[in-house]
């Protein structure tokens, strides 16, 4: 990794457990950084499904967090989620560290999409696509 930027636990491990640990601004900076585009809401599965196995790779102690997802599942079900959370966190980060230096995945690795398109596709033909918002005509 040559060019790297910083990321917090919580950011990284949003994208390789699959669970919302940071705010959804986090998320769409660190699957932007990594493939070099910026996703649409529709399309953070998709990029997380792509960054996730690079991010395991540069960093295997990842994994941990992965092994402890029941913990944290207990602990949600029986309190208070965002306590929960923060002490499932908060473990992991004297393990493994609190941050991490991220770099880009290479672009083979990416698939770049048109995203209307690649929205039209998931919900059919048949229905329409309203986009509100965005620059002047």
């Amino acid at each position: 990794m040559s060019e790297t930027r910083t990321f917090p636990l919580r950011v990284v491990l949003t994208v390789t457990t699959g669970r919302l640990l940071t705010g959804i601004g986090d998320l769409y900076e660190i699957l932007g950084y990594m493939t070099g585009e910026s996703p649409f809401t529709h399309q953070l599965g998709r990029f997380s499904d792509e960054c996730k196995p690079w991010l395991l790779r540069w960093f295997p102690t990842l994994v941990v967090a992965d092994q402890r997802l029941a913990t944290l599942d207990a602990a949600i079900a029986a309190g208070d989620p965002q306590t929960a959370s923060s002490v499932w966190l908060a473990a992991l980060e004297s393990e493994i560290g609190s941050t991490f230096e991220v770099g880009r995945i290479p672009r083979d690795d990416h698939t770049d999409r048109d995203a209307l398109q690649e929205l039209r596709d998931m919900i059919g033909p048949d229905k329409p696509i309203i986009v509100v918002g965005g620059g002047s005509q």
